[in-house]
């Protein structure tokens, strides 16, 4: 009994492994502690080196995980207590050429008692020795491409055990990303121990937005893939430690023989763009004096004046210059194409070997982003496309479509012949002043006239605003009555709006409105008595003519004709004192004034007590409406 209980305790206590261990692993070509190991891609072989230090044996399976995949081999006895390694073959899975790490463990009944981590890179045993475009430019280790077919030269490498069978493609690449993937279009390829051999791809068209390119060669052997973007070369050494192989490798360009350097919005008017300018203002029928200037000026260049617009929602020109650039080593005629709102556009143009130049393109457009796709090839080699898409922002000058052609301004006769100033104006006469629109766009357009001032209300009177409707090409006369009712000088803002219109069209009116008749001096004439008041100011005394209460007094008006011919007008004065009230009022005169002629008119005026206050004179012209010459005059009453 006591036995039975023994082995079942033994049965319960855990496994304890004991120093079992990797002790070292090495590759054909590398000794063991090496920073990477290499395999041939044919045999894929590591060896180990296995040590078990317990006193127990242990029966292990190897397990190899690289790159995603496991290799395992069979149950491999370890005797106790062995300080001799068992060697112990492995193979490693790896269907690349590219450096990965190989993590080798040890399991017994399904745990791991021991595991190690190796780095591991096969040899290649095939160089991709060069890469050629077979119609091209060679500048260095790139080349400028006139053809779409690619020689692919292959070099059986010192790390070659025997002739291979290939399978070979080449892919496209704009960076890291793959524009042509010729994985299905591989062919397969023998290659001889020691020998190249060379063979030859057609790419179907090769279309970017980027000057260059590169060709990346892929070499299959025994399921084993190689990778590279250029060329290549492996050479063997031999020092004191033995032989061992020098591996370089170059990434190669690959350039578009004719590319797209810029593509920006062109504003000048010049030798360049002028006829294209001549033809869309003529075909489109639009009177731009601006531009017509510009055309006919001999010497033909004016910066940012393109392009420009009328209407907010028609199309209108804009030019492109593209700056292109031949990087082949002869002449070539291009095919170049703008693509825009649905529209292409293409051109045949001429470029000197290794030459840049700019190439002018109208387009014609609404304002606003545009995305322009622009393209170039070579016309005899249309699978070589650059190809770019650029956005533009149309930007252009608004211009009022109506403009005024000009303004008539009233100038009264009546005022004289020594100025000849527009505008020259008598307030409470009606004038008309006239407004003359022109269309200068080619459809019936509509809006309004608005007409305004900085002058103090009640001064002028007026339409502030004035519709209208004007054909193609079209003058239109409106005419503005106006009246003005207080001397002002000063302008009349006038704006033309047009529905839909890209911007108004404003100017100025200038009016100078004068009284047709001025009041010269207003003066008070005592005759009785005391005639002057000695008035006491500070520390002296001045004698001044001021009205008397309970005396009669004399106010007495000097009126002026400002007019070339004669003025009558009735003249009344009052007297208001400090507060508002009226103290005393005259009869009214009725006073005729020759040309340019003054007059006096003398009122009598009687004060019951002394005041301050104000003198008014009123002058009403009769041959005028609504208006009353006011002039104020402060006094005293002793």
């Amino acid at each position: 009994m006591k036995k039975i209980v023994l082995a079942l305790l033994l049965l319960l206590l855990p496994v304890v492994c004991g120093d079992v261990s990797v002790y070292k692993v090495w590759s054909p070509y590398d000794p063991p502690n090496s920073p990477i190991l290499h395999v041939d891609i044919s045999e894929q072989v590591l060896y180990l080196g296995v040590v078990n230090k317990d006193e127990y044996e242990h029966d292990v399976i190897v397990k190899v995980e690289c790159n995603g995949k496991t290799w395992g081999s069979g149950l491999i006895p370890l005797p106790p207590n062995s300080h001799i390694e068992k060697i112990v073959e492995v193979r490693v899975p790896i269907s690349d050429d590219k450096e990965h790490d190989a993590k080798i463990s040890l399991i017994e009944n399904g745990k791991t008692i021991a595991s190690t981590t190796v780095k591991v890179r096969p040899y290649f045993p095939v160089d991709v020795k060069n890469v050629t475009c077979e119609d091209s430019y060679k500048i260095g280790n790139t080349e400028v491409c006139y053809s779409n077919w690619f020689d692919i030269t292959l070099k059986s490498n010192p790390t070659a055990k025997s002739d291979y069978i290939a399978k070979v493609w080449i892919n496209v690449k704009d960076g890291d990303n793959i524009i042509y993937n010729g994985k299905n279009d591989f062919k397969t390829v023998y290659i001889p121990l020691g020998e190249e051999v060379t063979v030859s791809f057609k790419v179907p068209k090769i279309v970017l937005d980027k000057e260059k390119f590169t060709v990346e060669t892929n070499v299959e052997i025994m399921n084993v893939t190689h990778t590279i973007d250029g060329v290549e070369e492996t050479i063997q050494r031999r020092d004191d430690s033995g032989i061992y192989y020098d591996y370089k490798s170059v990434t190669k360009y690959y350039y578009f023989p004719v590319v797209i350097k810029n593509v920006e919005l062109y504003r000048k008017i010049d030798e360049n763009t002028s006829e294209f300018v001549k033809n869309f203002y003529d075909s489109a029928n639009i009177l731009d004096d601006e531009i017509r200037d510009i055309l006919s000026d001999k010497y033909l260049q004016k910066d940012d004046v393109l392009p420009r617009y009328y209407v907010i929602d028609d199309p209108t020109l804009a030019i492109l210059k593209i700056t292109v650039e031949n990087k082949y080593d002869r002449d070539v005629k291009a095919k170049l194409t703008v693509k825009y709102d649905n529209v292409i556009f293409t051109k045949i143009i001429n470029i000197d070997k290794k030459e840049k130049k700019d190439v002018f393109i109208p387009i014609y457009t609404k304002k606003g982003s545009k995305n322009i796709v622009v393209t170039i090839n070579p016309i005899d080699a249309d699978t070589l496309i650059f190809n770019r898409s650029y956005s533009i922002n149309i930007d252009p000058k608004p211009i009022p479509p109506v403009i005024i052609e000009k303004i008539i301004l009233p100038k009264d006769e009546e005022i004289g012949e020594e100025t000849n100033i527009s505008g020259y104006v008598i307030i409470g006469k009606r004038y008309n002043m006239t407004i003359f629109i022109k269309n200068i766009y080619n459809k019936t357009l509509s809006g309004k006239i608005t007409i305004d001032d900085n002058f103090k209300d009640g001064i002028a009177n007026y339409s502030k605003e004035i519709p209208f409707t004007i054909e193609p090409h079209q003058i239109k006369e409106i005419n503005v009555p106006i009246i003005f009712y207080k001397e002002v000088n000063g302008d009349l803002k006038i704006t033309v709006s047009v529905k839909g219109g890209a911007k108004d069209y404003t100017s100025l009116a200038h009016f100078y409105a004068i009284s047709p008749i001025g009041i010269v001096r207003i003066y008070y004439n005592n005759t009785l008595l005391l005639g002057k008041i000695n008035v006491i100011k500070e520390n002296s005394g001045i004698y001044s003519a001021k009205p008397i209460a309970g005396f009669n007094n004399t106010c007495v008006v000097i009126l002026r004709n400002n007019l070339n011919s004669k003025v009558d007008c009735d003249v009344w004065i009052e007297v208001i004192d400090k507060d508002g009230k009226v103290r005393a009022k005259s009869g009214i005169k009725t006073v005729k004034l020759d040309n340019y002629s003054e007059a006096k008119v003398a009122f009598p005026i009687f004060f019951e007590e002394g005041f301050e206050g104000y003198t008014v004179a009123h002058i009403i012209p009769k041959s005028v409406e609504n208006v009353d010459i006011i002039y104020t005059e402060v006094m005293e009453s002793t």
